[in-house]
């Protein structure tokens, strides 16, 4: 012990709590709806200094008042101070106390008494758990400093985050992704949040490979009475206005939380872009007693909006505008956006909770949720792409100098040159009159202006049950906590036609089948015809299954904290078809079903080596089953599934030291993670004679859906973060992650023709290059200050560097470079991967709330790229389109996404008691 000061100042404090006072109670401070102990809080009694919290957020009080009636108050910077009078203390007893951190309005959270003794069994016998502490402050720079650069945590594939309400798991069944959209806009909801990286353990489930959100839900916890919120912004929504109300009725048990918001932009940061999004929630809890309760939250939250482009460095050129949007024109004076989003999930989460005892407690709840989601866009018929930087379109496409410099001088000087041209498009259906023979399978006769352009509306609708039950035990210096779940989702998808532009009626055939007597999508129906409303194309059902019964278990001694679990998980996909065509069999009803097997080990140790000073080491495997769209070849038309189905295999491991006192905090740590037998889908336009196989289908190029197979990636590195507080509230930031993450096999690329049973498969080259669409190195530093009361300020530099855009697989395989030498500059020119440029950029962000006469209000001011840099690009990908006669890679060069310059958003709460 002597090795280490740090433990005197532990049994310093354990000798205070456990021997100073004879006849005291004892308050314990927690973070609000966490189980996080606070140190170093401020504890006033009638204005005079009590102590502070030791690292348990235990302060020991003497029982000397007659009254036994108490009124204190609780400050400690970073988090809201707030005042509390308690009556009728018993000598021993533990009083837990919650404080609110400021990232949001003030929250009253009600004071929960413990029974005699309860409060210190343990917890002065040991140093306090480095795992159950505060967030991560790598996690929060990734959010805040490296958001900008559409930054991955590691680099990890979204497709490996998990996001959970209240013991719900909610990634899509389907796909994998996080549906944030369930949540959108919606603040007040999510904020009380845990997030770890990584196979943390985790109450309500196993945790995964990449990042974990799970968020809180009590309305216990938020303070009574109207708060308002009013934000302005000049991002993806300008405005925004929210009312939330608050009631607490004590004597009933019920808590009720209710609120509404608007988000909207009528015009956004990218021209032609707009935002329009409704929100609102309802929150009930109901005690049963003193150790159940019963939770309801309802929760709604439309969204539609106006989406921007990638685009060639060509088209930003031309524009000068480096967001330049190619989704838009004008109609008769308005502003038109091709491409909108829609989304409108209705969500319904039932929750209960019961403590049985101290040691035992159970968990369970049901969730309903049903809404839609469509993605519009332009659809068309043997005329010519309406796109306005269709790369035929772009002054690079034209050989002839003259009419070359005329194109160019139009993009420059010719915004509707830059737009989709509407008018043209209306023109085109309505001059276009046909008569339809035979129409719906029919002998009828159809004679109207056929749309030969329309506005496709892609419909994704899910309808999605979950039910879970939880159980968490303790006993000695055990604890375990373990349950099962199982969800049943369907996914309605189809095409609906949103506006024929124009026309009278849209005629279902498919433009790339060759023969056009199977270019029917439904035989039932031929040559259907179809309005406004109507499905057309495809139209199927995705069904899946999953149940899951996982284990997680934690020892923890006065030194020592070892953690492991366990999750076994089944999953079930089936599609189910409403159109039956000519080309595939048994393209309509219910294909086989698709079972998968999963499971799910971890293993962590934490050696304590001190109050301050902390080693952990963790390591975790699994075997993830493919999901639905992993599955199918093109469920739009065929049942079929790829061949040679398998798991994906992760590996995980990691280590890391950390040092916490109340003037330094440092943590450094490296990773290891290896992602097997990966499949990922692309499906795109294949060119001619890029495959040489004898299927003339193939050969000849068209739709295609590829797959990966065997697609390994590995990622490795080191991450650190510092803080040091000095003397008049300043505090120095110090963080960064150096990664390399990179494929490490050479996968197969699956090719199946979209409209008919032709097949190849390419080796791709892929070792070594490297995952594209994120920073692998970040770094940020800040200087911050805090004010003496609810508020600070900060400063960040941040830097990211290696970033790489996606590839195209088509252009690493031996077929595409074999007539080309190695010497050759343009051989580089095909293989080698871009790397985007480096960025610094600077960024502030300040916040203070104010409490004047028992009413709160705060204000947030976030002003980020401080610099104005333009024409940043957070990301990109080559075009899946090749020359394939001459190897021309510039006729269809990389796209990008560029970021926005300067942006602020400053956010205003008042609350009214």
């Amino acid at each position: 012990m002597t090795g280490f000061p740090g433990c005197k100042t532990a049994v310093f404090y354990l000798l205070s709590s456990c021997c100073l006072f004879a006849q005291s109670f004892s308050v314990l401070v927690y973070e609000s709806n966490q189980d996080i102990p606070i140190e170093f809080v401020e504890v006033r009694m009638d204005g005079v200094l009590l102590g502070l919290t030791n690292a348990l957020g235990i302060l020991n009080i003497p029982l000397d008042k007659k009254d036994n009636a108490y009124s204190i108050d609780f400050s400690k910077l970073g988090y809201f101070t707030f005042s509390t009078q308690i009556t009728n203390i018993k000598e021993g007893q533990t009083i837990v106390f919650r404080m609110s951190k400021e990232v949001g309005d003030y929250a009253e959270i009600a004071t929960v008494t413990l029974d005699e003794g309860e409060g210190s069994d343990n917890r002065d016998s040991e140093v306090y758990s480095l795992l159950a502490a505060s967030r991560d402050p790598l996690l929060q720079a990734g959010a805040f400093q490296f958001g900008i650069f559409r930054f991955r945590n590691r680099g990890i594939d979204n497709l490996y985050n998990q996001l959970g309400y209240e013991g719900f798991l909610l990634n899509d069944a389907e796909t994998g992704f996080i549906p944030f959209l369930i949540f959108s806009g919606q603040n007040q909801i999510t904020r009380y949040s845990e997030n770890s990286m990584s196979y943390q353990v985790e109450a309500e489930d196993f945790g995964s490979a990449g990042l974990n959100q799970w968020i809180q839900f009590d309305p216990r916890t938020y303070r009574q009475g109207l708060h308002l919120n009013y934000s302005v912004s000049n991002r993806s929504f300008t405005t925004r206005l929210g009312l939330q109300y608050v009631r607490h009725w004590g004597k009933q048990g019920i808590s009720l939380l209710a609120g509404a918001n608007r988000r909207w932009a009528d015009a956004g940061i990218f021209q032609g872009s707009f935002y329009n999004a409704f929100g609102s929630y309802l929150g009930v809890r109901k005690e049963l007693g003193k150790r159940s309760g019963l939770t309801f939250l309802g929760i709604y939250s439309p969204v539609e909006r106006g989406k921007n482009s990638p685009g060639v460095s060509e088209v930003y050129d031309l524009s000068g505008d480096p967001l330049y949007n190619s989704y838009w024109g004008n109609q008769a004076g308005q502003i038109r956006n091709s491409r909108v989003a829609r989304s409108s999930f209705p969500t319904f989460f039932l929750n209960f909770n019961s403590q049985f005892s101290s040691n035992l407690a159970f968990y369970g709840g049901l969730m309903v949720l049903k809404g839609k989601r469509s993605d519009s866009s332009i659809d068309w018929y043997n005329v010519a792409d309406p796109r306005p930087d269709y790369y035929q379109k772009l002054p690079s496409y034209v050989p002839v100098t003259f009419v070359k410099d005329s194109i160019e001088s139009l993009w420059e000087n010719n915004e509707s040159i830059r737009q989709v041209n509407w008018d043209r498009i209306y023109q085109v259906n309505r001059s276009n009159y046909r008569t339809i023979y035979n129409v719906n399978g029919t002998d009828d006769s159809l004679s109207g202006n056929r749309s030969l352009y329309i506005l496709s509306e892609r419909y994704n609708n899910p309808t999605d049950i979950e039910s879970f039950i939880r159980a968490h035990l303790k006993w000695g210096q055990f604890q375990m906590n373990g349950g099962y779940r199982i969800e049943y989702t369907t996914k309605e998808n189809y095409l609906q036609v949103g506006d024929l532009l124009g026309g009278d009626f849209f005629l279902d055939k498919e433009n790339f089948i060759l023969d056009q007597s199977k270019a029917d999508p439904d035989i039932a129906q031929r040559n259907k015809l179809v309005r406004q409303g109507d499905k057309y194309g495809y139209h199927y059902s995705s069904n899946t299954w999953r149940n899951s019964l996982f284990a997680n278990l934690k020892y923890r001694s006065s030194n020592w904290d070892f953690q492991s679990g366990i999750k076994l998980a089944m999953r079930s996909d089936q599609r189910i078809s409403y159109f039956e065509n000519s080309i595939f069999d048994h393209s309509i009803g219910s294909s086989e079903r698709i079972v998968g097997f999963q499971y799910h080990l971890k293993s962590a140790a934490t050696f304590k080596v001190n109050g301050r000073n902390y080693l952990r080491a963790s390591v975790a495997t699994e075997s993830l089953a493919p999901n639905f769209e992993q599955i199918f070849i093109n469920p739009a038309w065929r049942p079929d599934v790829i061949p040679n189905l398998e798991n994906t295999i992760v590996y995980h491991s990691e280590i890391g030291y950390f040092y916490r006192s109340p003037s330094f905090k440092i943590q450094i740590g490296a990773f290891f993670s290896r992602f097997e037998n990966q499949i990922r889908n692309r499906d795109f336009f294949l060119d001619e004679a890029l495959v040489t196989d004898s299927d003339n289908n193939l050969a000849s190029g068209g739709l295609i859906n590829g797959f990966y197979t065997g697609l390994d990636q590995q990622h490795i590195g080191i991450e650190f973060f510092a803080q040091q507080s000095f003397p008049m509230g300043f505090d120095v930031l110090l963080g960064g992650q150096f990664g390399r993450y990179v494929y490490c096999s050479r996968p197969e690329f699956l090719i199946f023709d979209q409209f008919g049973y032709s097949f190849s498969s390419e080796k791709i080259y892929l070792l070594n290059f490297y995952v594209p669409n994120t920073p692998q190195h970040v770094l940020t530093t800040g200087l911050k200050y805090n004010f003496k009361r609810n508020g600070f300020a900060q400063i960040n530099i941040s830097y990211a560097d290696r970033n790489f855009v996606e590839i195209n697989p088509l252009r690493r395989t031996v077929g595409f470079v074999e007539n080309v030498e190695r010497t050759d500059p343009l051989f580089r020119q095909i293989i080698d991967q871009e790397k985007l440029p480096s960025y610094l950029v600077v960024d502030c962000n300040i916040f203070k709330s104010f409490r004047i006469r028992d009413r709160f209000f705060s204000v947030s001011l976030a002003l980020n790229n401080i610099l104005n840099k333009t024409g940043m690009r957070s990301g990109g990908f080559e075009q899946n389109r090749l020359n394939t006669e001459d190897r021309d890679i510039g006729q269809f060069p990389n796209k990008y996404f560029n970021l926005q310059g300067f942006n602020f958003f400053i956010n205003l709460n008042l609350s009214l008691n």
